[in-house]
């Protein structure tokens, strides 16, 4: 979907979940997940833990739940 702006899960994991360029996002209420190459529910979204991806869930270094 084309639109002005768009959220991403690394976003989240940095404090700035909105890429302001223009371009093709996900629908309202998705974020795109970098490591999974899709749109997910915010609650999908994992963590970054020098410089490795960690599923939600997945045993990780870092709470991955928020």
């Amino acid at each position: 979907m084309y639109n002005s702006f768009g959220r991403t899960c690394l976003g989240l994991e940095y404090g700035v979940p909105v890429d302001n360029k223009p371009g093709c996002h996900c629908k309202d209420g998705l974020y795109w997940n970098e490591y999974k190459k899709k749109c997910v529910q915010k609650d999908q979204c994992g963590c970054i833990h020098e410089n490795e991806y960690y599923e939600k869930g997945e045993p990780s270094p870092l709470e991955c739940s928020t």
